[in-house]
């Protein structure tokens, strides 16, 4: 997608065997824009906000899945704190309360795109590869 070529992007392995390739939002101009006004995100796509306790679906033309992981990972892992399915456009969700937002990170995905990964489950992990620069979602 035009909008992420130069934002860097780590793969997102499922305990099922299917990846999801995720854009690093890190800059604020990608954190900023997001997914808004895309007219789709691509199947097996992603979007990845380290340090981040909320997200807006405002301007967002499709519902998505978000997932909030604890952040930064410990050991290569992050824990899986809580997953909104099918948030539809011009909402504003967030981690559970209590958490600081520099301790979570968020993963916006096509709504059901995160169903069967693992990540739906309250108690899964995340794990980092270093070597592979990828991320498991470990049920």
């Amino acid at each position: 997608m035009r909008r992420f070529e130069s934002t860097r992007s780590v793969r997102l392995g499922t305990a099922a065997g299917r990846l999801l390739e995720a854009w690093v939002a890190e800059s604020p101009a990608a954190r900023l824009a997001g997914l808004a006004g895309l007219p789709a995100l691509g199947a097996g796509r992603a979007l990845l906000f380290p340090c981040c306790g909320s997200v807006h679906t405002i301007g967002m033309r499709f519902p998505i899945d978000v997932a909030f992981l604890s952040w930064p990972p410990e050991r290569g892992r992050c824990d899986v704190i809580a997953v909104r399915c099918f948030v539809p456009p011009f909402r504003v969700v967030g981690a559970p309360p209590g958490l600081r937002r520099r301790r979570v990170a968020a993963l916006e995905a096509a709504a059901g795109a995160l169903m069967g990964t693992g990540a739906d489950s309250l108690c899964g992990q995340v794990r980092i590869s270093t070597r592979a620069g990828g991320v498991t979602f470990n049920g």
